[in-house]
């Protein structure tokens, strides 16, 4: 037996003991004592003394120490296994993602990108799942007679163990027959006698989640199997934290790839890299925001700093966070765990920290207080969620407030107006233009002016403007800054209108410099491919986003169309989708709003091209609108662009 004490009366600075091997030099014999735990007063149990007792086979220890760190992965890693998740697999040998094709064949030599290397969860019990082809629900992944293949849902052959590895790799293990588990040989084909042996062969993979990253959701952030990156009372941060609400952050996506970390413990107070130090004092500029770098070979990502390209959240030896350039010794990596999962804002990009539904606002303040604008909404008024007409004040206005004029044409509209306001660093919006009174408001000839709160935007590049009645004439939109007097002009001169022109009540308008737009208006052409399944056609209101590397489109309803019936079995309908310049685009997303079954719509694929080019961006879909999944019913789906990640 063996005493080991640590002492130190400052609780977190414990120490964790892992093991102690002691030799005897005469009989050149080991003696190992276990231990696997903490001592300090602040830590697990908060014991600082800890008896361990001796055990003189080696081999004995060292697989008592391979089952606690098993145990300990499992715990860390089993969150990824909860049913309704989307999974993906990982072969590091292969380097390729596990897929189930439409035949039933198997493979580890998929893309990223590839539809049919998503799976699933549709059962689980403790560590027992069966894993479903995302894009083929009558298959799900089988061990059968030893070999990979693709099997109805629910027989015995599609139940797997999950074997989780101290690498962060899993075992897929059959539950019919132990000790089978799903293997591939090095060019990613399923291992069978021809296979060269065990060292040509390799059955770890590394599960990756789906929609990590997504808006609003709560995510831990582990350096460990039992700590994560926690904000401190002080405003640092440390990587020491415990897996408590101390250590969750919720994220607020500003693009594609792009998101800000706010503290759910400390609300308003975001994750950030500033001069040189990284802590948790940002509220919500560009300082805060990160590019996430994914790192495939064992499932943890990096946060680099966009504002200082280069530089990364990373951990000093002795836990505190601060920027650090990528290497491949840990320090700047983070193993992500999904408390709550966010969700993607069908109408353009994720809305700026204050807009979400889940803001955290202590109730005491809000009722004795009068409200904050709101960081990229609007100043407050008696009309919840809309602008205030313009007036004069005797306060001072706010850097981020600008006046923002309406100039009608002929015909007004009583319908809601709304806004976007588009910058380099985020979107402000939807931001309702109205008051109590809307029959006073966008009356023919009449110019209505409102005072908006624009946050955390940058540099504004383009605006959206809509409403939601039957016609509009729109001739002018003007946005004057209301301390620096900077005025942007945005000439309209269009029909909103469903009657006449392309029956689009939402236009987009570029910034104008020097008499040329930053960036220019394109007419998208988007065909849109319906099946040839029977009933696969819809009455049904169909809608699209477009996104690109320059945000969206906003959604759209497809109301034009070339044909002259839309949505028939077998059908290509064409629409046109003018919008500021997208750039690449990367992701459509549908929505078909059907009421009755009888008019669920099967979507072939999206395919969108620009005027005067030849290339064109596919976008598979091969379902149906709505769709069931886990007991709810899903209007809408996100495509992304073929052969792309």
């Amino acid at each position: 037996m063996l005493h080991s004490s640590f002492f130190n009366l400052c609780l977190g600075n414990g120490w964790f003991l892992d093991d102690v091997v002691i030799k005897d030099p005469t009989t050149n014999r080991e003696y190992a004592f276990f231990c696997h735990r903490w001592l300090d007063q602040g830590e697990g149990d908060g014991k600082i003394v800890r008896e361990l007792y001796a055990r003189g086979n080696a081999v004995i220890s060292a697989r008592q120490k391979l089952e606690v760190s098993r145990k300990e992965m499992w715990a860390a890693e089993s969150w990824k296994f909860r049913k309704g998740n989307t999974l993906q697999f990982y072969s590091r040998r292969t380097g390729g993602f596990v897929r189930l094709h439409p035949d039933g064949t198997a493979d580890a030599a998929g893309e990223k990108s590839d539809k049919y290397g998503l799976f699933d969860v549709i059962f689980n019990k403790g560590n027992i799942c069966i894993f479903q082809s995302h894009e083929m629900r009558h298959l799900s992944l089988a061990l059968e007679n030893g070999s990979v293949t693709g099997m109805a849902s629910g027989g015995a052959s599609t139940e797997m163990r999950v074997l989780y590895q101290p690498n962060r790799c899993a075992l897929l293990e059959s539950v019919l027959v132990p000790g089978h588990t799903i293997t591939f040989d090095r060019r990613g084909k399923m291992a069978d006698e021809s296979s060269a042996g065990y060292a040509d062969l390799s059955g770890e993979f590394v599960v990756l989640v789906k929609g990590v990253f997504l808006p609003g959701a709560v995510v831990l952030l582990a350096t460990s199997p039992c700590q994560a990156l926690c904000l401190q009372p002080d405003g640092s941060c440390t990587g020491l934290g415990k897996l408590s609400e101390q250590s969750y952050w919720k994220v607020h996506k500003i693009s594609s790839g792009i998101c800000m970390l706010e503290s759910v413990k400390n609300a308003q107070m975001f994750l950030r890299i500033e001069n040189g130090q990284c802590d948790g004092t940002g509220t919500g500029g560009t300082d805060c925001h990160f590019k996430i770098k994914k790192n495939l070979e064992n499932a943890c990502v990096s946060l680099e700093s966009v504002k200082s390209p280069g530089r990364f959240v990373g951990l000093q030896s002795d836990g505190q966070a601060a920027p650090a350039v990528y290497t491949k010794n840990g320090d700047v990596f983070f193993y992500p765990r999904v408390i709550k999962f966010g969700r993607e804002n069908p109408s353009g990009m994720s809305a700026p920290p204050s807009q979400e539904e889940e803001r955290i606002v202590e109730s005491k303040n809000q009722q004795e207080m009068p409200a904050e604008p709101e960081a990229g909404g609007v100043a407050p008024s008696s009309t919840a969620g809309g602008a205030r007409p313009s007036q004069s004040r005797e306060t001072h206005p706010s850097e981020d407030e600008w006046e923002v004029s309406v100039l009608t044409g002929s015909t007004g509209t009583r319908a809601r107006v709304t806004l976007w306001v588009y910058g380099d660093e985020g979107v402000a919006g939807p931001v309702s233009l109205s008051e109590d009174s809307p029959e006073r408001l966008f009356l023919p000839g009449q110019e209505d002016a409102f005072r908006v709160e624009v946050r955390h935007v940058g540099k504004i590049y383009k605006i959206r403007i809509g409403h939601d009645g039957t016609e509009w004439s729109l001739q002018r939109v003007t946005m004057k800054h209301t301390r620096s007097k900077k005025t942007l002009d945005f000439a309209v001169n269009a029909w909103l209108s469903r009657i006449q022109a392309e029956g689009d009540v939402v236009c987009e308008l570029p910034v104008v410099k020097g008499g040329q737009a930053v960036f220019p208006l394109v007419r998208y052409l988007v065909d849109v491919h319906t099946g040839q399944l029977k009933q696969a056609g819809t009455e049904s209101e169909v809608s699209l986003c477009l996104y690109g590397e320059r945000g969206d489109s906003g959604l759209r309803l497809l109301y034009k169309s070339n044909m002259p019936v839309k949505f028939q079995r077998g059908q290509v309908d064409t629409f046109q989708v003018e919008a500021v310049s997208l750039g690449k685009l990367q992701k459509v997303l549908l929505r078909c709003e059907a009421g009755d079954k009888s008019q669920y719509w099967y979507c072939d694929k999206v395919v969108v091209r620009e005027p005067g080019t030849i290339s064109e961006s596919v976008f598979t879909c091969e379902r149906w609108l709505p769709f069931m999944s886990q007991g709810v019913i899903h209007s809408e789906i996100e495509l992304y662009l073929q052969g792309e990640d």
